[in-house]
């Protein structure tokens, strides 16, 4: 299992899962090694990774498996710090959480997940139900379709 490296130590309870990540957000993002242009009209590549002016790239340019994987690994990065800005507790929750979470910042960055103000206060009450009820009443939800009804559908069967 692969886990990520967090606060200067390895601990259980700090780190995830990375590879059952990675699978739910290539089905939610897809993975592609040729630059295009989502629905928003931003470029991507790899595993729904917006192209920064730094990564040198164009509509249509190619990268390698490796070049994926190794942005992938940069965004999952930034994704998980996020997730312990947000939630001083992050790895306490309960895995399924946990990958909801991560899930949703990667997909919306950090500055987007914190204006879902009242999941964030369901999630730190633990009341899974009442975070679910406040991801199906977004924008979001409307917006993303499938990925938003998976992602809700989890959180409404995490048990503690």
């Amino acid at each position: 299992m692969l886990r990520i490296f967090t606060c200067g130590r390895w601990n259980r309870r700090q780190s995830m899962n990375l590879r059952h990540l990675k699978s739910q957000l290539i089905v939610d993002e897809g993975i592609s090694l040729k630059t295009y242009r989502d629905s928003l009209g931003k470029l991507t590549v790899g595993i729904g990774h917006l192209v920064l002016l730094q990564d040198k790239l164009r509509v249509g340019d190619t990268i390698t498996k490796r070049r994926c994987d190794k942005l992938f690994l940069e965004d999952i990065g930034i994704a998980t710090r996020s997730c312990k800005k947000v939630f001083c507790n992050f790895y306490e929750l309960p895995d399924d959480v946990q990958e909801i979470i991560a899930n949703m910042i990667f997909n919306l960055g950090e500055k987007n997940f914190r204006g879902f103000v009242n999941l964030i206060d369901a999630i730190n009450k633990w009341d899974w139900k009442d975070a679910a009820g406040h991801m199906k009443s977004s924008l979001w939800f409307k917006q993303v379709g499938l990925r938003a009804r998976r992602l809700c559908e989890r959180m409404m069967k995490v048990v503690c």
